[in-house]
């Protein structure tokens, strides 16, 4: 999900914490495990997709065969803000 206003945390599995924020781009992999916190009441974009995933090239494999837990992944995503806004008005 993208945050557009708020603050919370994601803690995986294994009890890594992942603090988000405004402006941040948050990813819950598929097989994602985990605890999510809302410090600061949020206002999000939320997005679901699904496609085939390539085993082979994967980050977090869905059947288990990798070194650790399957981690959330939060982007520090302030410049995305801007280049999201909508153009100057000409004058």
């Amino acid at each position: 999900w993208y945050v557009l206003a708020g603050e919370g945390k994601l803690v995986d599995a294994d009890g890594k914490e992942h603090y988000w924020g405004s402006g941040d781009l948050v990813v819950l992999p598929k097989g994602w495990s985990g605890r999510w916190d809302v410090i600061r009441p949020i206002h999000k974009v939320f997005v679901v997709h699904s496609h085939r995933i390539d085993h082979d090239h994967a980050p977090n494999p869905p059947d288990g065969n990798h070194d650790g837990p399957t981690r959330a992944v939060v982007e520090r995503s302030k410049d995305l803000v801007s280049r999201m806004s909508p153009p100057a008005p000409r004058p």
